[in-house]
């Protein structure tokens, strides 16, 4: 797992960092969140801690190549209107309506109403093993991401854990 050391936020390594199992974790997911932007959506925002742009710049690449063309803006920049172009912006959106809002969790404090009013929540504790937390009703589908991400919590590689503290002493 790597750190950001200047923030605390686990970041998201280069795809040649990672293990074979872990770009496939990545290419799973990313697939399954392409899969779930609606296809009359235009505009989808990746929002959370720091790695919004690394997640929204792969998503990117993954709608492209599902045959979905998409434009990627910042978050501070004007929203373009191009019809038949997904617009994919990266974090905190400035007013107007989103058609996919994608929260990043990670072990930084956030807002809870941002995470609760998100269509998907993507956990990144893990930069290197991202596990989709929740889905909005209305782009569940058949809900088989959940299977999916129900054995990949389970698959999760070994973290390090804490010790265990020392037993209290006796007099």
């Amino acid at each position: 797992m790597m750190m950001d050391m200047t923030s605390g936020v686990t970041a998201i390594p280069p795809w040649q960092a990672m293990t074979e199992e872990q770009v496939d974790r990545w290419e799973e997911v990313l697939s399954t969140l392409a899969g779930m932007v609606p296809s009359d959506a235009a505009r989808v925002v990746v929002d959370g801690e720091r790695a919004h742009a690394t997640v929204a710049d792969r998503l990117a690449v993954r709608l492209e190549a599902a045959g979905r063309p998409c434009t990627r803006v910042a978050c501070d920049a004007p929203v373009p209107e191009m019809p038949g172009t997904l617009t994919l912006a990266d974090g905190h959106p400035a007013a107007g309506a989103w058609d996919v809002t994608i929260w990043l969790r990670t072990s930084q404090p956030a807002s809870q109403d941002a995470e609760h009013d998100a269509d998907i929540v993507l956990d990144l504790h893990d930069g290197t093993w991202p596990m989709i937390r929740h889905v909005a009703l209305r782009l569940a589908g058949a809900g088989d991401w959940y299977v999916a991400e129900s054995r990949a919590f389970f698959a999760a590689p070994e973290r390090p854990r804490a010790p265990d503290p020392a037993p209290p002493r006796e007099p």
